[in-house]
C-alpha cells in the first residue's frame, strides 16, 4: 500500500501542492518554516482525521481561506486504488473513501495505516504511560479486528462509571454495579490482547535494536496491566469502590496500564544516551511495521519529521536500510541533505520546499 498521488489545498502555508510520491522514500528538504512539516501533517490528517500539532483544525486552514482539503489516490496491495479525502470548513470536518462518507475517524486509520515519528519521539520513553499504551494499541488496532470494538466499549463504560462515581443521585450504586460488569468483561479482554502482542513485539524490537545499535544488549519489556495480577478486575473494582467514590474516578483497569523497556536488564532511560534512545524509539516503531507486514501482509506509511535530529549518518543509513527492507512508503523532512545515506534506499525522490511551494529535485 502506498500513496500514488497527493493533492493538498489551503493547508497552513501550503496553498496548493499536487505531486506523485515515490513508492519508497520521499525526502522534503528546506529551511525551517518552509512547509516541510505541514506536508507530513496533511498526510497525518488524511490518515487519522486530526492534526499532530493543533487540537483545533480551524487554526490549520491557510490564511483567510474558508476551508482546507487533502485528497490522495491510494494503491492497495492488490491492483485496486482507493480515493481518500478529507475536508474542513466552518461547517465541520468531513471525510470520504471512494465517495462514501466516513462516519468514524477510525475508518480512515484502518484504510491508511500511519506511523508518525516526530522530533519529540522521546515522549514514548519520557512521557506519561499513555504514550506507551498508544504504541502498544497501534498494532492491536490494525491486527485484531475485535480490539477496536472492545477498546471503544471499555472506554465508554469507564466514562459512565466515572460519571456515576461523581453523581449524588440515590441510584448511583446500581449504576456502578452495571458498569462494573462491562468494565470487568471488556477490560480483561483488552488486557489479554495487549499481553499477547507484547511478547511478539519484544522479539521483533530486540532484533531491530540489535541491528541499529549493535553494542547494546537484548531488549525486554514488562507489562503492567493496571491492577494486581493476583485478582480479577471485577473484584478489584468492588474492593476499591469507596476509594474511587472519594476520588471521583476509577483508579484501576487497562486505562492505567504501563509498559517498561529494558536493555541488558536495565531501564533504557538510565543506560542509553540521548542518541541511543532515539534509535530505540525507531526500533519500537519499526517493530510495529514488521509485525503488520508479517502477520497481516499489510504495509503502512511512515512519517518522519526532522530525520537528522540526534541521529548521526551511520544510524541514519541503518534506519533507511531497514525501511527499504520492509518495503514501505516513507515521508521524511530534514534541513540537511541525505545524499550519502540514500545509497541504502535506491527507490527515492527528493523535493525542495520553499515558502509553501514544492519542487522535485533531479
Amino acid at each position: 500500500m502506498h500513496i500514488a498521488h497527493l493533492d493538498i489545498r489551503n493547508f497552513r502555508n501550503l496553498e496548493h501542492i499536487e505531486f506523485y510520491p515515490a513508492k519508497g522514500l520521499n525526502i522534503f528538504t528546506g529551511a525551517n518554516g518552509s512547509g516541510k512539516t505541514s506536508l507530513l501533517e496533511a498526510i497525518y490528517l488524511l490518515g487519522l482525521g486530526r492534526s499532530f500539532r493543533s487540537s483545533q483544525l480551524a487554526s490549520v486552514v491557510r490564511g483567510n481561506m474558508k476551508s482546507l482539503r487533502v485528497v490522495a489516490r491510494v494503491k492497495q496491495t492488490t491492483d485496486a486504488f482507493q480515493i481518500v479525502g478529507v475536508e474542513f470548513s466552518s461547517t465541520g470536518f468531513r471525510a470520504r473513501i471512494n465517495g462514501n462518507a466516513v462516519k468514524r475517524r477510525s475508518q480512515l486509520a484502518a484504510q491508511l495505516p500511519l506511523l508518525y515519528m516526530s522530533s519529540y519521539s522521546h515522549l514514548i520513553l519520557d512521557g506519561g504511560p499513555r504514550y506507551r499504551r498508544q504504541w502498544l494499541d497501534w498494532g492491536l488496532f490494525h491486527l485484531e479486528s475485535n480490539f477496536r470494538d472492545l477498546w471503544w466499549r471499555y472506554h465508554r463504560a469507564l466514562k459512565q462509571r466515572n460519571h456515576a462515581l461523581r453523581t449524588q443521585m440515590p441510584s448511583w450504586r446500581r449504576e456502578i454495579d452495571a458498569w462494573d460488569r462491562e468494565l470487568a468483561t471488556y477490560g480483561e479482554q483488552v488486557t489479554s490482547f495487549r499481553e499477547a502482542i507484547l511478547s511478539q513485539l519484544q522479539e521483533s524490537v530486540s532484533q531491530l535494536f540489535a541491528v541499529l545499535a549493535h553494542q547494546v544488549g537484548p531488549v525486554t519489556m514488562e507489562f503492567k496491566r493496571g491492577w494486581s495480577r493476583t485478582i480479577a478486575l471485577g473484584e478489584v473494582l468492588k474492593a476499591t469502590l469507596d476509594y474511587d467514590r472519594a476520588a471521583g474516578y476509577t483508579r484501576y483497569g487497562p486505562h492505567r496500564a504501563e509498559v517498561a523497556f529494558y536493555a541488558s536488564g536495565k531501564d533504557v532511560r538510565d543506560i542509553l544516551s540521548r542518541g541511543q534512545q532515539k534509535v530505540f524509539c525507531y526500533s519500537l516503531a519499526l517493530g510495529q511495521v514488521e509485525l503488520l507486514c508479517k502477520i497481516k501482509e499489510q504495509h503502512c506509511i511512515f512519517l518522519i519529521d526532522d530525520f537528522t535530529s540526534e541521529l548521526d549518518a551511520d544510524h541514519r543509513r541503518r534506519v533507511l536500510a531497514l525501511l527499504n527492507q520492509l518495503g514501505i512508503q516513507v515521508f521524511v523532512t530534514t534541513v540537511e541533505t541525505l545524499d550519502n545515506e540514500l545509497k541504502a534506499y535506491p527507490d527515492s525522490q527528493q523535493f525542495h520546499v520553499e515558502l509553501g511551494k514544492l519542487r522535485k529535485m533531479v
